[in-house]
């Protein structure tokens, strides 16, 4: 993040808050002529860290975060990770592993239908968003997709904001229906990537290179690559069909 970008958090924030400039600066720099220094380029690495995380930490809730800057999570126990988990009134993670259990007892009684529907319902709980327009809980949104934490971070650390810019990733690969989930949530890091998904989407349905398989395989149920098979349903989700 340049030093032009961290002045337009400070001043975001100032206006939010109805605060002098020289006060974020306090605030978020620990000196009033904070944003002068960083104008001037005479702060160091770790103290501009600082400072982002500080913003990362107490921005409010009704204010949207740059959709170009990557965003650090912020702290546990700092303001903005309370507001966000009191924000969550049922606990996607919960909420995702008894679809998905639905979702396998349908598929025993024979009703592809409903698995189909209880599918659906785990990919909305696991792609939640938090106030602040990032994923409410990665383990929920994993859990729905069958994909690893690993390869969740990796495609944050990859694509959020502008560092994925010109970055392309194997059609049906994890790293692909991770980043489609997360755009097609509506996920604020991937808002550059929603144009780009429209475009993935159509070249999809041009070509003739089979669906990559449905991220969770229901016990009992048929193969995956089955016409309209409920083990489709989540990527198709992911992929807007």
């Amino acid at each position: 993040m340049s030093a032009d970008d961290l002045i337009r958090l400070g001043r975001a924030y100032a206006r939010c808050r109805g605060l002098a400039l020289s006060t974020v600066g306090r605030l978020a720099g620990g000196q009033g002529s904070f944003f002068q220094r960083v104008a001037a380029r005479r702060v160091t690495i770790r103290r501009v860290d600082r400072a982002i995380q500080w913003f990362s930490d107490h921005w409010p809730a009704e204010l949207a975060w740059p959709e170009d800057l990557p965003r650090p999570e912020p702290q546990p126990g700092s303001p903005a990770a309370s507001a966000a988990e009191n924000d969550l009134t049922e606990d996607p993670l919960q909420a995702v592993r008894a679809a998905l259990d639905l979702a396998r007892a349908r598929v025993e009684a024979g009703d592809l239908d409903g698995a189909r529907k209880a599918e659906e319902a785990a990919f909305e709980a696991g792609s939640r968003l938090r106030p602040d327009g990032r994923i409410a809980s990665v383990p929920a949104l994993c859990d729905a997709l069958n994909l690893s934490r690993d390869v969740y971070y990796d495609v944050v650390r990859r694509f959020a904001g502008r560092r994925g810019i010109g970055r392309r990733t194997r059609s049906g690969s994890a790293s692909d229906r991770m980043l489609r989930a997360l755009t097609r949530a509506g996920d604020t890091r991937f808002a550059l990537f929603r144009t780009r998904l429209r475009d993935m989407r159509s070249n999809d349905h041009d070509t003739d290179a089979a669906p990559s398989p449905r991220v969770r395989t229901i016990e009992g149920a048929g193969p995956s690559d089955a016409p309209d098979s409920p083990s489709r349903t989540a990527d198709n989700l992911a992929d807007g069909r």
